[in-house]
This record gives structure tokens, sequence and C-alpha cells, in this order.
């Protein structure tokens, strides 16, 4: 852990964050020994989840507007049974 403290100290986190994906990649490339290869690594590794945690979020936003559009469906079926049975009724009622 040592090695990561220091690239801490060396390169700041809005310098990694300004780093392309490609610029990081080519730091790995050239060897996870080195101090700059060990920080690229670790700011890929940060993209990555938080990419993953945009991406959970996105699923969830989704299936919880699938499921709305379900309950709304459900309860418009509801609803026009309900009238459908109390014109019905109505009728029944009108006709004695």
């Amino acid at each position: 852990m040592n090695e990561v403290a220091e690239v801490e100290r060396l390169f700041s986190r809005l310098w990694w964050e300004s780093r392309t994906n490609n610029e990081l990649q080519e730091m790995v490339r050239g060897g996870l020994a080195g101090q700059s290869g060990a920080g690229a690594h670790l700011e890929l590794e940060r993209r990555a989840r938080e990419l993953r945690k945009a991406e959970e979020h996105e699923a969830e936003l989704h299936e919880t507007h699938k499921t709305a559009l379900r309950v709304r469906i459900l309860g418009s079926a509801f609803l026009a049974m309900l009238l459908a049975l109390l014109a019905l009724e109505f009728s029944r009622l009108r006709g004695h």
C-alpha cells in the first residue's frame, strides 16, 4: 500500500480524472511496477466501479418505470370493470 500512497502524493485525484482512458491504458501497459502504472490502474478500476453503479442505477430506474406502468394499466382495467359493473347494475335497476 506504500506504493499507492506514493502515487496519491505525486499525482492529484483531479490529475488522474483528467486523463483519458487511452492515456491510462498506456500507463498500465508501461508497467504496473511503476508509480504511474499503478495509479493508472487504480483510476481505471475507479471508473469501472463508477460506470457499473451508473448502469445499475439506470436499470433500477427502468424497472421502476415498468412497474409503475403495469400498475397504471391494472388500475385502468380495474376502473373499467368497476364502471361496467355499475352501468350494468343501474340498467337493471331502471328496468324494474
